[in-house]
């Protein structure tokens, strides 16, 4: 067969002797190399690297504990600018800062600093004065709130108790209101004195937002308007919203057929009523009325500004105090009051104190000596003493 007899012929070819020839030559040359690579003298072990003696790093201090926010928690006095309000005789305005509280003397100026250990104020705090002292209070609806207690010239002290309670409201003469079941349905507030000490009687809340209405008492609001709360049971007020409170004043917007509405002022010495001729669209609910009922003080919000306004109740177009380029740190209605004679609004703008004129809107800063950089975050004011 030609294909068998074609391979044998290459199966010979495979086995020629140059092939052979090749493959002798191939293995002398590798044994020749290998004979090199043993002759002479095998290369001496390079010697050990020096040993380099390294002192000891030094011990690293460990950090020491911080110190506290205020070295000495005594009062102390700071040199003001003399009397804030020339006719403010008796009147004392508290004002807090992140790490301080202020008690102004209106009427002197004498201006009195004491410490306070609390976290820094958000939207839930609250500054509530009393004849003799006030209640700091920064309540976190996650979880409970911390509150001190500044009173007369001691240094500020703990108030767990009012802490724990979380809605804290000002009650009559030196009382408190505190819940006992916050959020819930069906709560009641209890009243106590700034030391702590209860005071007989409970006042019941059943659903509703729950305030003060800026005389010692309890106002309560839900879908079916205005009540008054007392221990016996609720008086409603108004089928409206409420707008603004004051010592002798509520503002109430009250609505008709096809959503008309009108803003009602009401006197809650006699139960009269009139209408208000206008009202800022955007108003911050609740605004502060003065004591006469002549003018609002409101915070008008917009998207990225807050204007603080003071509406005439007998006119309607308002008056702007200061325009706000960012949102407040805290609740509007806890950086302004009216003074007792509502000739002046006290205000916190920028860190410091403005006395406002009730009547044109114009401004001027109190200087209470506070150190540079101490910012004031809110203010309440005590009634005068008699």
């Amino acid at each position: 067969m030609d294909v068998i007899d074609d391979d044998r012929d290459v199966l010979e070819a495979g086995r020629s002797p140059w092939g052979a020839r090749l493959l002798t030559v191939v293995v002398a040359v590798v044994a020749v190399v290998l004979g090199l690579g043993r002759t002479g003298d095998p290369a001496p072990p390079p010697p050990p690297a020096p040993r380099v003696s390294t002192p000891p790093a030094p011990p690293v201090p460990m950090p020491s504990a911080p110190p506290p926010a205020e070295a000495d928690p005594r009062p102390v006095e700071l040199a003001g600018a003399g009397p804030v309000l020339p006719g403010g005789r008796g009147e004392v305005a508290w004002l807090r800062t992140a790490r301080a509280v202020l008690a102004v003397d209106l009427g002197t100026g004498r201006v009195l600093r004491t410490p306070v250990r609390l976290p820094v104020p958000g939207g839930s705090s609250a500054l509530i004065a009393g004849p003799d002292g006030v209640l700091v209070l920064d309540a976190d609806p996650r979880r409970a709130g911390a509150a001190a207690l500044v009173w007369g010239e001691l240094p500020a002290g703990p108030a767990w108790r009012f802490g724990r309670s979380r809605t804290v409201l000002p009650g009559p003469g030196s009382s408190l209101y505190l819940a006992d079941q916050p959020g819930e349905d069906r709560t009641r507030f209890f009243r106590v004195l700034f030391n702590g000490a209860d005071l007989p009687g409970t006042v019941p809340a059943e659903g509703g937002r729950v305030t003060s209405d800026g005389r010692g008492g309890l106002l309560q609001e839900d879908r079916r308007g205005l009540w008054r709360l007392g221990e016996d049971g609720r008086t409603q007020l108004s089928t409206g919203r409420l707008l603004a409170v004051g010592p002798n004043h509520l503002l109430i917007s009250e609505c008709g057929p096809w959503h008309y509405c009108v803003q009602v002022l009401l006197d809650q010495r006699t139960g009269e009523r009139r209408a208000v001729p206008g009202w800022p669209r955007d108003a911050a609910d609740p605004g502060r009325i003065s004591p006469d009922g002549r003018r609002v003080a409101v915070v008008v919000r917009g998207r990225d500004r807050a204007q603080l306004q003071l509406v005439a109740t007998d006119r309607s177009w308002p008056v702007a105090v200061w325009d706000e380029q960012s949102a407040l740190a805290v609740e509007p209605a806890s950086t302004f009051a009216f003074s007792a004679d509502g000739s002046s609004l006290l205000a916190v703008h920028g860190g410091r104190l403005l006395v406002v004129d009730a009547l044109t809107g114009r401004s001027r800063p109190a200087d209470l000596g506070q150190a540079e950089g101490e910012r004031l975050l809110q203010l309440s004011l005590a009634p005068a003493q008699d």
